[in-house]
């Protein structure tokens, strides 16, 4: 869009005539611009402006920006402010504006008081507009594209369109013409002002005109226009596949007329006109629709028209004073077939009656001569949905039952029409990268002979499916067993069926993320209405593995909700210690051996001891017991041992407040030279046994001579001492775990040590 030149910011103010040049484009405002009076600032082709702060650039003299057909001139966010008394001598031609405004109107803070015209010509308004309030200014607005945005006309003294395309909103109070305009999307209010409409198109837009508004001679697809006392003629009114109104098409309010209107709906849905009080519907023809007029209010009359093929009523009385629809042509001459297609008192007594005597037995001249009846369109395919397969999501519906379909097309949502993204053969389900569930989607059934064209109104293409539903709507959740079963997982389902769907089968699959060619295990199905007992999952779950719980509609094999989890299980997870008997400067490697476990999910504490007392305890490391020589994240960590002791060590494994594992392993650390390692030699004088005791350990002599015991904790503190003879039973059950030393003396000077382990 912008050859590569320098930078030029613009503030201030300009007292004299000025040039933004293409050389020194792009130009950034980035604080108020002034243009004086007096003063003329011309901008040449190719000029980009750039707003990047919400400074204005404000006319208060004459702008010339003039691009040309094959070099616009470009306006990025910039608020362009018209203060101009003479507005006939400002010109702009062939202009881009993006998030841009261009703005005129009267206050205190203008200065002048504004006349003549603002013409702007073949320019493109990209989420932007025109916003103008000034009663003494002409607005002329030709061959210009209105792309998003809105425009605000509140007050001029005449407002001219010619030759534009509109696509975003147009809030107009000021009398207006539009001349051979095309709107799309679009919607225009002029509700309280004259409006005149000639040759204009509109797709899928709408137009709200004031009292004396007239237009003529143009097309309405799939749009409607509402007349507050005004006058409409020789206009076309029609819906197609691409662009449908089911709303009424023209409202007619207070004595409002139409004379020599066609309307087509081949669909049977919707209705032609609404008639308001004094409406009046003169030579107009009127083909298909569900209801041809719905009428409400007194003074209604409807002649010399045709009314014919509605799906139900071609007359729906809703007031209570009499309809004068005598002279029009009803598709029979039978009076009674006649009076079927009217809803009248006959029908209810709160309404008034519909008068149609002197009806007509032929068509009047303003029926078309090549109309045929629209023919019964091919059955549409049923029970279109949305879902997941195979992770991807995918349309599934049910066939045409009509026996000549060939095929389906594929719509998808796009603004206010429906736009065919593919078509596809005699199959039950579409697939594609560009599917999003937040996208709606319906579907049509295919004949033979369609060819692309108004296949709708010839019968070679079904009606629209209904939008595609999700065959469901909730939530999966998981949970896991609190403290030392975090492996035991269970799933919880509750969902809410779509409508037609309460009496589906919903299958809760579990899958491993890895292997996804394995088939799912099926875990239960839910019955009707959605919600599940608990469901517990296989305590067989690979520790590591991601696994993929879903909701799956059998019918459509569709699913919409998933949740994963990373399976935990600790049960064979253990610490292993090299060293588990060593002295005070020795060292143990202590070794994590399991799952891996994501950081910050668990804490080491070495040399634990317990704090506190009462109800206020807790554990924590002992830490003047040891040193972390090496060892980060789960380890293995090399620890050199300061004190004496049986050092408890912990590794802490949390998954949530109140699931959690923990591992444990102990080294006994002795005093500097005390004797570790020991055991009982063939020829000790006493035996003791068991070694490893709960209670208590037995003692036998060798002799029946006295002797003197002992027993020391590892840090060299007696625990319990005596003097015995013969054999005996020492009870350890009241001493903390750990190892201790039994020392042995008799025979007055022979002395022997034994090693115990308290469990």
């Amino acid at each position: 869009m912008q050859k590569n030149f320098a930078q030029t910011d613009l503030s201030g103010v300009i007292t004299r005539d000025s040039v933004l040049t293409l050389a020194g484009s792009p130009y950034t405002i980035t604080k108020q611009f002034l243009v004086t009076n007096g003063a003329t600032l011309t901008v040449e082709p190719g000029v980009v402006i750039q707003g990047i702060t919400t400074e204005p650039l404000i006319v208060d003299g004459y702008v010339e920006m003039n691009g040309t057909e094959t070099d616009s001139i470009f306006l990025e966010g910039v608020a362009l402010f018209l203060w101009n008394h003479s507005l006939d001598s400002s010109h702009f031609r062939y202009l881009s504006l993006h998030n841009a405004k261009i703005r005129h109107w009267e206050e205190r803070n203008n200065p002048q008081s504004a006349s003549g015209t603002l013409r702007i010509a073949h320019t493109t308004f990209e989420s932007s507009g025109i916003i103008f309030v000034n009663n003494r200014v002409q607005l002329e607005v030709d061959s210009c594209r209105f792309l998003g945005g809105q425009s605000a006309i509140t007050s001029a003294k005449q407002l001219v369109f010619k030759n534009s395309y509109i696509r975003n909103g147009l809030r107009i109070l000021v009398p207006c013409t539009f001349d051979r305009c095309t709107f799309s999307g679009a919607e225009i209010d002029a509700y309280h002002d004259k409006m005149t409409i000639q040759d204009c198109h509109f797709m899928s837009s709408s137009a709200y005109t004031g009292p004396g508004s007239t237009i003529t001679q143009s097309t309405w697809e799939g749009s409607r226009v509402l007349l507050n006392t005004g006058t409409i003629s020789d206009c076309h009114f029609y819906n197609t596949p691409e662009h449908q109104w089911d709303g009424a098409m023209l409202t007619l309010r207070e004595k409002s007329s139409a004379t020599r209107c066609l309307f087509e709906n081949p669909y049977n849905t919707g209705e032609a006109i609404l008639a308001n009080f004094g409406a009046q519907v003169d030579s107009c023809t009127i083909l298909g629709f569900k209801f041809s007029i719905q009428a409400i209010g007194t003074a209604i009359r409807i002649s010399h028209s045709n009314l014919v093929y509605a799906e139900r009523w071609s007359i729906y009385q809703r007031g209570s004073a009499e309809i004068d629809a005598r002279g029009n042509y009803w598709g029979t001459t039978d009076s009674v077939a006649i009076a079927e297609t009217i809803y009248d008192f006959y029908d209810k007594w709160v309404y008034g009656p519909v008068v149609f005597e002197n009806f007509l037995t032929e068509p009047t001249s303003f029926f078309p001569d090549d109309y045929q009846l629209p023919v019964e369109p091919i059955a549409p395919p049923q029970d279109l949905y949305k879902g997941y397969q195979n992770e991807q999501v995918t349309l599934v519906w049910q066939p045409s039952p009509s026996e000549e379909t060939v095929g389906y097309n594929i719509y998808e949502e796009a603004g206010n029409v429906y736009r065919l993204i593919e078509a596809v053969g005699r199959v039950g389900s579409y697939q594609h990268q560009s599917l999003r569930l937040d996208k709606d989607y319906v579907i049509t059934a295919v004949q033979q002979d369609a060819d692309g064209n108004l296949d709708q109104s010839e019968g070679y293409e079904s009606l629209y499916t209904d939008v595609a539903l999700l065959p469901y709507t909730g939530n999966i959740s998981i949970s896991r067993n609190e403290y030392f079963a975090c492996h035991v997982v269970t799933a919880s389902v509750d969902i809410s069926p779509a409508a037609p769907l309460t009496q589906e089968t919903f299958r809760v699959e579990l899958l491993r993320r890895d292997d996804e060619l394995g088939a799912p295990g099926v875990l239960g199905t839910l019955r009707a209405g959605g919600a599940s007992d608990p469901l517990l999952l296989p305590d067989t779950l690979t520790p590591g593995a991601t696994y993929q719980i879903r909701v799956v509609a059998s019918t459509f094999n569709l699913y919409v909700e998933t949740v994963e989890f990373e399976q935990i299980d600790l049960r064979n997870a253990r610490l292993t210690v090299d060293n588990s008997e060593t002295q005070i400067g020795g060292t143990s490697i202590i070794t994590y051996e399991g799952p891996q476990i994501p950081e910050g999910d668990f804490h080491w504490h070495f040399a634990e001891h317990t704090v506190g007392s009462g109800q206020e305890w807790y554990n924590e490391p002992d830490y003047a017991a040891f040193t972390v020589l090496s060892g980060e994240g789960l380890g293995p960590y090399t620890v050199r041992w300061d004190k004496s002791g049986t050092m408890d060590n912990y590794l802490y494994i949390y998954f949530n407040k109140r699931c959690f594992t923990d591992l444990y392993v102990e080294v006994l650390v002795a005093e500097e030279n005390a004797v570790t390692s020991l055991e009982d030699s063939p020829d000790s004088w006493m035996s003791v046994y068991p070694t490893q005791v709960h209670d208590a350990v037995q003692l036998r002599p060798g002799s029946s001579a006295p002797y003197t015991y002992r027993l020391l904790s590892t840090a060299g503190q007696e625990v319990l001492a005596g003097d015995l003879i013969g054999q005996a039973a020492l009870n350890l059950g009241n001493l903390p775990r750990g190892y201790y030393l039994l020392q042995v003396t008799y025979y007055q000077d022979q002395v022997e040590t034994h090693k115990i382990y308290k469990e």
